[in-house]
């Protein structure tokens, strides 16, 4: 029956069945809780190393990289029940999303994993998550994997997908063992919180950076950069105690903007140089 309403209408992305399956089956046992962190110094040193690499030096990465150092000195945040014991897995597998631009025009999340992040230098990863966004992830194992079981039947995905997310194993070959998701755009200046969908120990969303005014250390107001962010943690394996210890050193780790220095500089040249034909 028509409405007389005009619309378009476009095909169902295979790939969005793997999302709403994922969605329906996240831990049930998470707590949220949320996080403002000063990024006023952070940005400051991004500004210089970009100056300095000529490069671009996304807040994206960097998180990536905070909260591969944060995690390896908190074990909870990397530790999953299993068979009525607990896996403390010694690195750090961080999944997170890239939007890509698919062969109809559509642009899709597609979770990339950024491997053994806490072992790798912030340049290393920035020039990784760059290389990444750029080139087609068809022959990543994990894309593969992924692709596969979204074109299964909805009940079939259920019953693999929830074997996988019951799994530390497995849920770390095809999403890692700790999530970031990132909704940061260039422009967007109003508060942006968001609370990430759990299926690791540890999630953490990036919303946005607004300026607002806080006191400095004499009371007065001073114009700062206040990124927001969000988080899930499973209830189940880490309390509330160890979860807030994590957060301390990532938040840090973060308005420290730890890496962000000549050392940085210095790699990231070299990678350009060992890069060029």
């Amino acid at each position: 029956m028509s409405s007389g309403w005009t619309y378009r209408e476009a095909p169902w992305p295979v790939l969005r069945n793997l999302t709403a399956t994922a969605l329906s089956l996240q831990r049930p046992s998470a707590f949220l809780g949320t996080l403002t962190v000063d990024v006023t110094t952070t940005l400051q040193k991004m500004q210089h190393c970009q100056r300095a690499t000529r490069r671009v030096v996304t807040m994206h990465a960097f998180l990536l990289h905070c909260l591969g150092k944060a995690a390896v000195e908190h074990p909870g945040v990397r530790t999953f029940r299993h068979r009525g014991r607990l896996i403390t897995f010694d690195t750090v597998d961080v999944g997170t999303a890239l939007e890509k631009r698919m062969p109809d025009g559509t642009r899709l999340p597609v979770v990339y994993i950024l491997r053994e992040a806490d072992r790798k230098t912030f340049a290393e990863i920035q020039w990784e998550f760059r290389e990444a966004a750029r080139r087609d992830l068809a022959d990543d194992p994990g894309v593969r994997a992924r692709r596969r079981i979204a074109r299964w039947p909805d009940w079939l995905r259920r019953i693999a997908l929830g074997r996988v997310l019951r799994n530390p194993f497995r849920l770390r070959q095809l999403y890692g063992n700790i999530q970031l998701t990132s909704l940061q755009q260039p422009g967007l200046r109003n508060r942006l919180l968001a609370f990430p969908a759990s299926f690791c120990t540890l999630a953490v969303a990036a919303g946005s950076i607004t300026p607002e005014f806080v006191p400095d250390s004499e009371g007065r107001p001073r114009l700062a950069q206040l990124l927001q962010l969000g988080a899930a943690i499973d209830h189940d394996v880490l309390d509330g105690m160890g979860a807030v210890s994590f957060a301390r050193r990532f938040v840090e780790l973060v308005e420290s903007g730890a890496g962000l220095d000549e050392t940085f500089i210095e790699e990231t040249r070299r990678l350009i140089r060992d890069r060029s034909p």
